[in-house]
């Protein structure tokens, strides 16, 4: 009697642990499905930050070329100005006319 005690109890205990170790298993398997979609996750926003940075790498590029025309033409207005500046330094001053008015 003692022994089918044993035998119930010993079994009920591997029947526990089995449940037990089921339910680990069942909780492993979540962990590693909810690290895979974190996984898959992060590749996707660490995709969308290259493609990000690729766009404002190229917006740069285009800032510096505009940047390097705006002082291109910068350079051209000064120069112009002071061509202008000194054609009129150049320019010989003519006496101030005397404007009559006739009057009838």
């Amino acid at each position: 009697m003692q022994a089918t005690q044993a035998l119930v109890q010993g079994t009920a205990k591997v029947s526990e642990q089995g449940r037990a170790i089921a339910t680990s298993a069942a909780e492993q398997a979540q962990a590693a499905q909810a690290l895979a979609q974190g996984g898959a996750e992060m590749r996707r926003m660490s995709r969308q930050t290259m493609q990000a940075t690729s766009e404002q790498a190229r917006a740069l590029r285009d800032v510096v070329r505009s940047n390097g025309q705006l002082a291109e033409a910068a350079q051209k207005v000064s120069r112009a100005v002071q061509e202008q500046a000194v054609a009129a330094a150049d320019r010989p001053r003519a006496p101030p006319r005397c404007v009559s008015s006739s009057r009838a």
